[in-house]
């Protein structure tokens, strides 16, 4: 049987759409009686009003209007990432509650896009020796666009090997912020761009703001230099 890496989801967003609504679900579902996941089992009923009702639906009707261009707006931008947000931690505890269940073979498990019991064995995660690069675009609505990824990166795109996301923590302030304990405010993102949303009483106010790593395990890499930003 062959391994694959436990990283099992894609870093592009369309290739995780194609393997959930392609491969995951329709296996899932085509087998669910054989899994003893009928609507009244456990793992049935968490399928149903939590996977489904609370993740996937929710995410499929996103991404629906993010993809078509006709109706791919800012509002429908930020309405997939916020959908993602929500749905891939059911994904990924859908893997584990599966993994567990005896009635689910390597086989299946492969099958429906996941790496095999013998793969997915725990592998170190590095912590990130250089804090992430970024530019910052400003949006209407007072919002600001945070473009996040390796430092040196020619891409400008993507995550180093083993993190998970970014942190990034902000505040206001009228005299320069010199030290990172005092952005007092604090995001967690996994794709970028991150967006931050302000109101108009915060609109010509200065945003200072730094980002770090952290890989799977939660452990963080050094911040990025202080940086700030004008709210539109």
């Amino acid at each position: 049987m062959e391994k694959r890496s436990k990283n099992w989801l894609p870093h592009s967003r369309q290739k995780v759409y194609e393997k959930v609504t392609e491969v995951t679900v329709p296996y899932l579902d085509a087998n669910a009686t054989r899994f003893g996941m009928e609507d009244t089992a456990v793992l049935g009923k968490w399928y149903k009003q939590e996977f489904s009702a609370k993740g996937y639906n929710p995410y499929v009707t996103a991404y629906a209007a993010w993809v078509n261009p006709e109706t791919r707006t800012p509002i429908a931008i930020a309405a997939m990432r916020e959908a993602e947000k929500v749905f891939l931690p059911y994904y990924r505890e859908l893997y584990k509650l599966v993994k567990a269940n005896p009635l689910v073979t390597d086989t299946d498990l492969e099958a429906m896009g996941f790496p095999s019991r013998e793969a997915d064995t725990p592998t170190p995660s590095p912590v990130a020796v250089d804090a992430p690069e970024f530019g910052v675009v400003p949006l209407v609505d007072h919002r600001l666009h945070i473009d996040y990824y390796p430092a040196g990166s020619k891409r400008k795109k993507g995550k180093p090997k083993g993190q998970h996301g970014a942190e990034l923590r902000w505040a206001f302030s009228d005299t320069p912020i010199m030290n990172t304990n005092d952005l007092l405010n604090s995001v967690f993102d996994t794709d970028s761009p991150v967006v931050l949303d302000f109101s108009g009483d915060d609109q010509g106010r200065f945003v200072y703001f730094a980002m770090r790593w952290e890989n799977t395990r939660g452990e963080k890499g050094p911040w990025s230099h202080i940086e700030r930003a004008l709210v539109p």
